[in-house]
């Protein structure tokens, strides 16, 4: 086997998360426990939050049927931001954190980057697919070219994109940092 290979940077996402809010205390997540790959990254995520001194709240679902629910659980408990994982549950369920987020004037961030095209999406913070696509592509030219795929190490994704909605920010009452605003590849107005 041969590829690309990344986990979420969800540890630069919570640093991004606390960049744009200063005081973020608590961050509520949705995934599912089910998929290993989210628990996985929900234990990242955790570690990370407690290097940071940020309280994960969890609420646990089973599938996308289950995120509106969830997502407004987590907006009772008063979390102070939304962050979404890889997880296939929240990413079909996605648009319902974005509007529990914009309903209650929460931040919601994301690791992926088309996200940040939904209403109520604050930020995304991710891997470039278009750098994976050509680190993807550059592999296959090997192989093409008579290279062993059995002797080729994965590519580790290197290249991370930051996106940032000021319209989302402003409708949340919130104010993007000038230098948190310079550093996005992309600011949506």
């Amino acid at each position: 086997m041969i590829g690309t290979i990344g986990t979420n940077p969800v540890g630069k996402e919570l640093e991004l998360a606390k960049e744009i809010v200063p005081n973020l205390k608590t961050v509520g997540l949705i995934y599912n426990p089910g998929e290993a790959n989210s628990e996985f990254e929900a234990k990242v995520i955790k570690e990370a939050a407690a290097k940071l001194g940020i309280t994960v709240e969890e609420q646990s679902v089973a599938n996308s049927g289950e995120v509106l629910q969830a997502a407004e659980a987590l907006a009772q408990k008063k979390v102070q931001a939304f962050v979404k994982i890889g997880d296939y549950a929240t990413i079909q369920g996605f648009a319902s954190i974005a509007k529990v987020g914009l309903k209650n004037k929460i931040p919601v961030f994301s690791v992926d980057a088309d996200d940040i095209n939904l209403p109520g999406t604050l930020a995304t913070l991710g891997w470039s697919y278009y750098d994976d696509g050509v680190a993807a592509g550059q592999l296959a030219v090997k192989v093409l070219k008579g290279e062993s795929p059995a002797k080729m190490a994965f590519l580790p994704l290197t290249k991370i994109v930051i996106r940032l909605n000021e319209t989302t920010a402003k409708a949340i009452g919130l104010t993007i940092p000038e230098a948190t605003l310079k550093s996005a590849n992309e600011v949506i107005k």
